[in-house]
């Protein structure tokens, strides 16, 4: 007796048809994107800004941590390691960004991006030099159009003389490019870019803010459960799953991803097949430090 897979995403009926361990780890490998209200405006302002044209422009997605900032890059030029030459934005060159402004960290991940290997050797400044030229003369050959450095906030750990130095690096990397620069980061990544005021006056600031309306978390937890290989339809319109999944996810997209997949792992592992309200509000996917600080606001979402 065949099941009926309708509730599902028409690409995801095949899968739901393996057996438990193949869809366990179809779920964990799947990434969930689902363009909110929110982050469509910022995908079609980073479109508009890396759109070809006389007056070249740069961009800074600017949010908190789990706001989706990684997601909708992600998401915008579709690809899922962002290396340069992967289509369909050919030229997309995605730069690693150091834990602190370190000019030898920095030239090896580029390098690495432009498809070369790590030296890992001692720092002495022949080698500085080496690598330098070896990453300009990549980027002439190469050519990315886009360069992505994400987590740029991170430059704002070392001295202001180091950060100055970053900002200087970076602002080599795009005229030796000639490319558009993404930044990501938080509030504190604009700080480092007004550090070249010309870099700064070519940014357009795109913000991307935590998610906020239990009716839109709602919606994203139904459009991505279509997109699991589930084998049973999901009751989401229960009127408490908004609630218990602002209070456990905080608006943060991430975490959000986190606990849905959880779920859908745990309706595989049960053989319920299907996710609910108590399935989410039980989640493996929540770190448990997490649902033991909710313990009251979960207990007040489950009696609405």
């Amino acid at each position: 007796m065949s099941i009926s897979l309708d509730h599902l995403d028409e690409d995801v009926r095949e899968i739901a048809q393996l057996d438990a361990e193949a869809r366990v780890e179809y779920i964990n490998e799947r990434s969930l994107w689902i363009g909110h209200p929110d982050a469509k405006r910022a995908e079609a302002s980073l479109l508009e800004v890396v759109r070809p044209s006389k007056a070249r422009k740069h961009a800074a997605l600017i949010g908190p941590p789990g706001s989706g900032k990684t997601l909708t890059i992600r998401d915008v030029f579709g690809i899922s390691d962002l290396v340069i030459g992967s289509p369909p934005w050919q030229g997309v060159l995605n730069i690693q960004m150091p834990h602190e402004p370190d000019e030898e960290e920095f030239l090896e991940n580029t390098a690495e991006a432009l498809g070369g290997r790590r030296a890992y050797i001692p720092y002495n400044l022949r080698y500085l030099r080496m690598l330098r030229n070896t990453v300009w003369m990549r980027i002439k050959t190469l050519q990315p159009r886009i360069v992505i450095i994400e987590d740029l906030q991170l430059a704002g750990v070392g001295t202001d003389r180091n950060q100055r130095k970053f900002v200087q690096l970076i602002r080599t990397l795009v005229i030796k490019s000639k490319a558009s620069l993404i930044v990501t980061g938080t509030r504190d990544a604009l700080n480092i870019l007004q550090l070249d005021e010309q870099l700064y006056n070519r940014t357009v600031e795109i913000p991307l803010d935590p998610l906020n309306s239990e009716q839109t978390i709602k919606a994203i937890a139904r459009a991505a459960i279509r997109m699991l290989p589930l084998r049973r339809p999901s009751p989401l319109d229960d009127v408490r799953i908004g609630r218990i999944l602002m209070t456990l996810s905080g608006g943060n997209m991430g975490r959000l991803i986190d606990g849905i997949k959880g779920a859908a792992i745990d309706a595989v592992d049960t053989g319920t097949e299907m996710v609910s309200f108590e399935g989410l509000r039980d989640s493996s996917g929540w770190p448990r430090l997490l649902r033991s600080r909710h313990l009251h606001s979960i207990a007040s979402a489950a009696n609405v």
